[in-house]
């Protein structure tokens, strides 16, 4: 399958593949830029014990099983409000 690319006044013909590697470029620089700022923001937060057991669990529960995203939003609301 074939796109019909416009970038300014150019016109380019790219396929499927061109696109699907181009995403992927993509998805590494957002990677990044998110493990970027988890390290700035945990330094700015100071490294203390609960912070990496918080960082810890987070990171075991995610590589262990599926979650949803706004549910491990409000599992680090509500503990934030019990400690």
């Amino acid at each position: 399958m074939r796109f019909l690319l416009q970038i300014g006044g150019l016109f380019a013909e790219v396929t499927t593949k061109v696109i699907r590697i181009a995403l992927k470029g993509v998805n590494a620089v957002a990677g990044g830029l998110v493990a970027v700022s988890a390290v700035v923001l945990a330094a700015a937060a100071g490294l203390t014990f609960l912070n990496l057991v918080t960082a810890a669990v987070t990171a075991a529960i995610l590589f262990t099983r599926k979650v949803p995203a706004p549910l491990i939003v409000l599992s680090a609301l509500i503990a934030g409000v019990v400690v």
